[in-house]
């Protein structure tokens, strides 16, 4: 999930369930006949396109089927009421804690039976009896029930191996919470277009390819692409918030950017198979220090070519003795003219996956400094100064 959460008003009334069969079908089979190559048949760029039957009938064959499957998971997640809906939001606003934790890792066999389950669930229809219990505080738990705490967003697993049902129940939370996030920040997004800005949505599209091609050196003209106006925390300044999609490969780019801003507010890039840790990557000192400088350099000749790094430090939070939080650490870099920027980074598969900026570096290292306040039992904030 991305980091932001914006500001929650009174929505519309909930949406009437549709069906979504048809819309799924003609998108996977539109996107299945522009790959074809122009010798199997003759085609236009449209979603009229003529092909030669034979093709037609086997992208029909494997598109129907897969477009059914994925028919019961949203069926599944359209039939969560408002109510629900609202639930999650609140859980995770009014939570202490800065991320989901758990009291234990996974076991090897756990991860690779989750791992099998998930994919059943998205594309089999495969879900859990009963959901996920959840309480508001640690005095609620019951020992050896598998729970989650909403004041400190920590997941309680029993200390024996996870039965089926109850991996489904995580997978399936994980699931809803996301689906919830969603819908709240699309109703958020729908009222912030109503608002006006000091640049064209064009002129924000066009800054952020610039910054994408700038820091990750990808041309993402040729992507889908969406761009909205999103309220600022403050409730005066809109932002835009840009993304850029390539299906083809998997991996999403999203830009925040002010209209009083030159520089971005926040770049996210995510691929599809690079994802939260479940808690199995353990900490290595010794990895961040040194790869501080790569970081920096990244930092001062992509980003802020004009700019010199006056401090920085490195932050990761740790739990079960020695494994790391979400599989990422932060580097927060206060820069010579007091701004500041934060780059999230994955040690496990080397992506740098996230990108803040900031004009005062103290919004930064003052709210890490709140949070580390916050961290539920059991985890850990660490900092390793690596400039001062």
């Amino acid at each position: 999930m991305f980091n932001f959460i914006y500001d929650y008003k009174i929505r519309k009334q909930c949406k009437k369930s549709h069906v979504i069969l048809s819309e799924e079908f003609k998108r996977r089979t539109d996107t299945l006949l522009s790959h074809l190559p122009k010798e199997n048949g003759i085609y236009k760029e449209n979603k009229r396109r003529m092909v030669v039957l034979p093709a037609l009938i086997a992208v029909l064959l494997i598109s129907i089927p897969a477009a059914a499957a994925v028919n019961y998971y949203q069926q599944r997640m359209e039939a969560m009421s408002q109510q629900k809906i609202d639930g999650y939001y609140e859980d995770l606003a009014e939570s202490k804690a800065n991320g989901d934790s758990f009291s234990r890792s996974f076991t090897e066999t756990e991860s690779a039976r989750k791992q099998v389950l998930e994919k059943e669930y998205e594309t089999e229809g495969k879900f859990p009896e009963k959901e996920l219990l959840q309480v508001s505080s640690e005095e609620e738990r019951t020992k050896d029930q598998l729970c989650f705490v909403t004041e400190t967003s920590t997941f309680y697993l029993p200390d024996r191996e996870l039965s089926e049902e109850e991996l489904l129940e995580l997978i399936d939370f994980y699931h809803k919470r996301d689906y919830a996030l969603s819908e709240i920040n699309q109703d958020t997004k729908e009222q912030g277009s109503q608002q006006n800005t000091g640049f064209s949505k064009e002129e924000a599209m066009k800054k952020a390819e610039e910054w994408v091609y700038k820091i990750y050196m990808e041309d993402v003209t040729a992507y889908e692409n969406n761009v909205v106006i999103l309220e600022h925390e403050n409730h005066q300044v809109g932002v835009y918030e840009i993304e850029f999609e390539n299906t083809k490969d998997q991996i999403t780019y999203k830009v925040m950017i002010s209209n009083d801003n030159e520089n971005f507010d926040a770049i996210w890039r995510k691929r599809k198979n690079c994802s939260q840790s479940d808690g199995s990557v353990l900490v290595d000192k010794k990895r961040y220090q040194a790869e501080y400088n790569n970081i920096k350099r990244f930092l001062t000749e992509r980003i802020d070519s004009g700019n010199t790094v006056k401090a920085a430090v490195c932050q990761y939070s740790v739990q079960d003795e020695n494994n790391l939080v979400r599989g990422s650490v932060s580097y927060q870099f206060q820069m010579s003219d007091g701004s500041g920027y934060w780059i999230r980074y994955y040690p496990e598969t080397d992506e740098i996956y996230n990108i803040s900026y900031a004009r005062d570096y103290r919004v930064f290292w003052d709210g890490e400094e709140n949070d580390a306040k916050k961290m539920p039992d059991g985890v850990i904030r660490e900092r390793i100064v690596m400039e001062e």
